[in-house]
């Protein structure tokens, strides 16, 4: 290393020697102050006058610079001073280059990760580069340019509504990238046009008509009337008029609620003149309910009455009342026009000793419970007794329901009255998914080793998916073991035994960006055992998961034909473990090997769902062809941005298929998956994502 001594030593050297000459040489540089990149080349573009024949010598003070044949070639960050002479010329003062080196390799990019846009207008994206000295051209690109686009500068524009990602890389370091959240709204309601007026009869109806602007704005808006004894208003925007009077009905922005439309309505028509009813005098057993049913003449006169009721014992739900106690019971009918006229129903309720449990149509002593779906087994529950009147707050219950454990669970209901009279009733709720979509944990989840116990277990007991997706192989000695590939952590499973093979750790480090999680360094590295098929059917069994089976190509499993070599078939050997668990029908085979599914179908188990796994679009003739021929339900990739049209889902559909989407890595978004449960298919597959974010159907069955 050069110090600066050894420069100044130089230059008074240089100046010591120095001699007179007949002409000056002109001996200097273009730029002294040099900034270069790391791996730059340079050639100093120097000035020499009033000399024929000369050499240049070099002289670098740091090794951070490699200097041959008159070019400086950087090596690494640091500064260094160059000291170029001619050599054998110790009367020309050399010259000194100060040059700096700098890192232009950019490790990443920094932005915001978030955008939000409105339709039609743009936002310019202004990355910087880690380190700031780094240099490299930007390239923008939209995942979807229907909803975003980007140009070359980073300008983004709002397409449509939605949120998608614009990714930044970096030309010549494409590995240094960054995606970019956009969401893209519609520009805020600015004013509802509407009617000012409107003049209805009784019972007569009017469908509102309103515009929302801007065009593109949210359309969506709710309704209100200010009084609905006199008007109602559903959530189309029909109005419905009852009685003489007036009333405003607002139309009002879902987005914003300061922005409204108010039309005034008055209501006319013909005045009552009778009540006509049933019956004036009922017998009723105390719980039972009655529905009044009465008519108002003339028929066009309003139709609405009030029902009058003044005892704490009854109970009155629109036109539906409700006896809580023995007795006699008065009901007033009566006109709410300005003619008062009124009618009268008498009740007698009796009952006999014991306490009743009264129940409406939502209770159901044998019932399922979706998944997660809220429960209170004391909704839609009532007790009453002839002395006491109503004595729900006495009703006990004896057992529990686990709404995110799937199982069976037995409720009993006791009542007793201040007599000591008890009733009991007894409730059966099955907890089950109970939604028209399966969510699939892919290889168990995203936590652990893939198709690990651990990462099985963590799919079943924490994130509580309904099926759990693993990759089925065998050992040497015919183990039927849960491996992706034809290695555990390095050790072949077709020429290993399990016996030694049980002891094998495999280590796997994760990568960041987990959906729901953060995970530190230390967090993100992974250690397992190899998980045998037998170890994941009781896991399945015993939290009740759909166990997803794809056939990996393995010996036994997928490498062999029907044709030329059946006995090197497991099959028969996988199912007698299925059965042997008792879940065959809790199992779905997935697999690219057409052959392997149809065995399925064609051994007495057709029951049994098939999924012919593509890794390309589904868009696919072939594909379709195979699907049609052996009768199988289709799992396609949708990663990537492969697009399927409704028309290639609709061709589908039509030959009875169940569609399955795979995979959500740990990078997509809740609306990534949202898009596909939206559009109807029945299965997806995730690696991490929580069941309690996403929008779940529920079942009709």
């Amino acid at each position: 290393m050069k110090t600066k001594g050894f420069i100044i030593f130089i230059i008074t050297l240089f100046l010591f020697t120095q001699t007179s000459c007949k002409k000056e040489v002109v001996f200097k540089a273009e730029k002294t102050e040099i900034t270069l990149g790391i791996k730059d080349e340079y050639i100093p573009n120097l000035i020499i006058e009033n000399i024929k024949k000369y050499e240049l010598e070099y002289i670098c003070s740091s090794d951070i610079l490699k200097i041959e044949n008159g070019v400086i070639h950087c090596l690494s960050e640091g500064n260094c001073d160059v000291i170029i002479s001619i050599k054998d010329r110790n009367d020309i003062i050399p010259i000194i280059l100060n040059i700096k080196v700098v890192n232009t390799v950019p490790s990443k990019i920094i932005c915001d990760k978030e955008v939000e846009v409105i339709i039609n207008q743009t936002y310019k994206l202004n990355p910087n580069l880690s380190p700031t000295t780094a240099v490299t051209t930007l390239l923008y690109s939209s995942n979807d340019t229907s909803i975003v686009t980007v140009d070359e500068n980073g300008l983004i524009k709002g397409v449509s509504e939605g949120e998608t990602h614009v990714v930044i890389k970096s030309k010549e370091y494409p590995n240094v990238s960054l995606r970019v959240l956009v969401r893209v709204r519609k520009p805020p309601v600015e004013k509802i046009e509407a009617v000012d007026n409107l003049t209805l009869d009784y019972n007569e109806t009017y469908q509102l008509e309103w515009d929302v602007l801007p065009d593109i704005a949210d359309k969506t808006v709710r309704f209100e009337s200010s009084d609905e004894s006199i008007v109602s208003v559903d959530e189309n925007g029909l109005v419905t008029a009852y009685k003489y009077g007036k009333a405003t009905v607002k139309i009002i922005s879902f987005e914003n609620e300061l922005i409204y439309k108010e039309i005034n309505i008055s209501v006319e028509g013909d005045k009552a003149t009778n009540i006509v009813i049933e019956n004036e005098m009922i017998d009723l057993k105390l719980g039972d309910t009655y529905e009044i049913h009465y008519s108002v003449l003339p028929q066009t006169a309003y139709q609405g009455l009030e029902i009058i009721i003044d005892n704490e014992s009854m109970e009155l739900n629109e036109n539906v009342v409700l006896f809580k106690k023995n007795g006699t019971y008065e009901v007033l009918l009566k006109t709410v026009d300005d003619t008062n006229i009124e009618k009268k129903i008498i009740f007698n309720i009796t009952s006999d000793e014991k306490p009743i449990f009264v129940t409406n149509s939502l209770f159901d002593e044998q019932s399922n419970l979706a998944w997660n779906e809220k429960f209170d087994p004391l909704d839609n529950i009532r007790a009453f007794d002839d002395k006491d009147g109503e004595i729900t707050n006495k009703i006990t219950v004896n057992g529990e329901v686990n709404n995110q454990l799937y199982g069976e669970y037995v409720l009993e209901y006791t009542i007793e009255d201040s007599d000591g009279n008890i009733e009991r009733l007894t409730r059966v709720i099955n907890v089950e998914w109970g939604y028209s979509v399966t969510v699939i944990g892919h290889a168990g989840s995203y936590f652990g080793v893939p198709n690990s116990e651990e990462a099985i277990l963590y799919a079943a007991k924490v994130l509580k998916y309904p099926a759990i997706e693993i990759d089925l192989k065998q050992t040497k000695d015919g183990v039927f073991v849960l491996s992706h590939d034809p290695d555990w952590g390095g050790v072949s499973l077709e020429d290993t035994n399990y016996e030694d093979l049980k002891t094998v750790k495999y280590t796997v480090v994760k990568n960041q960006g987990l959906v729901d999680v953060k995970l530190t360094e230390e967090e993100r590295t992974f250690t397992a055992t190899i998980c045998t098929f037998e170890r994941y059917l009781e896991i399945c069994k015993e939290y009740q998961i759909t166990a997803i089976i794809e056939l990996k190509t393995s010996k036994g499993i997928s490498n062999w034909t029907e044709a030329n070599t059946p006995n090197a078939s497991r099959m028969k050997d996988i199912m007698a473990l299925i059965e042997k668990y008792d879940m065959l029908n809790q199992v779905v085979f997935l697999s690219s090997q057409e052959l392997c599914l149809n065995w399925v179908k064609k051994n007495g188990y057709e029951y049994i769902p098939c999924q012919y796994l593509t890794l390309s679009s589904c868009a696919n003739i072939n594909t379709y062809n195979i699907v049609k021929k052996y009768g199988l339900d289709i799992s396609f990739n949708v990663r990537d941005g492969i697009k399927i049209s409704d028309e290639w889902l609709k061709l589908y559909r039509d030959l009875g298929c169940k569609l399955a989407v795979f995979t959500f890595e740990e990078y997509a978004s809740y609306s990534d998956i949202q898009y596909w449960i939206d559009r109807g298919v029945d299965y997806v597959t995730t690696d991490w994502h929580s069941l309690e974010k996403l929008e779940l159907p529920k079942s009709n069955n």
